[in-house]
């Protein structure tokens, strides 16, 4: 099949395939050249991109994918490694879960402080409401909670 018809059964763009194929994520088992010198993919090729998908889905580099490929190639990962790695990247994804949880509560309580002034500023002035946005959060209760911390 050709890369347009690659791109309509996986939902990868053309320039994501090339990548895959430039990375050596895509061998000669997925794409070879036609005698027109163009691409031509197999059947296999749909499933090896949509497992390549679904590992990209689960916080795996292209790096991380690309040392997958090879070892599956060469047979060479016990499950043991598999579940090991497996388990790794959940933990990753665990602590980025909890560091983006600070940042919710930091922009929370960010939006909180701003609301606040702008209704003290609103009561003093109705007229020209402009502000120099980081001299602002300089002076809200996050701010100063998260100075104190560091």
């Amino acid at each position: 099949m050709r890369i347009q018809q690659l791109t309509q059964l996986t939902g990868c763009s053309v320039h994501t395939l090339r990548y895959y194929e430039s990375e050596g994520l895509l061998d000669t088992r997925h794409v070879q050249r036609g005698p027109n010198n163009y691409r031509v993919y197999s059947e296999e090729a749909v499933e090896h991109i949509g497992r390549l998908k679904l590992l990209q889905a689960a916080g795996f580099t292209i790096s991380e994918i690309k040392k997958l490929n090879q070892a599956d190639q060469a047979n060479k990962m016990p499950l043991s490694e598999i579940v090991k790695l497996l388990r790794e990247k959940t933990n990753q994804v665990e602590r980025r879960q909890a560091e983006l949880a600070q940042v919710l509560q930091l922009l929370s309580q960010l939006t909180a402080d701003m609301q606040t002034l702008a209704a003290k500023e609103g009561k003093r002035s109705e007229t020209k409401q402009c502000c120099r946005p980081i001299t602002a959060v300089r002076g809200t209760k996050a701010y100063r909670a998260r100075m104190c911390r560091q």
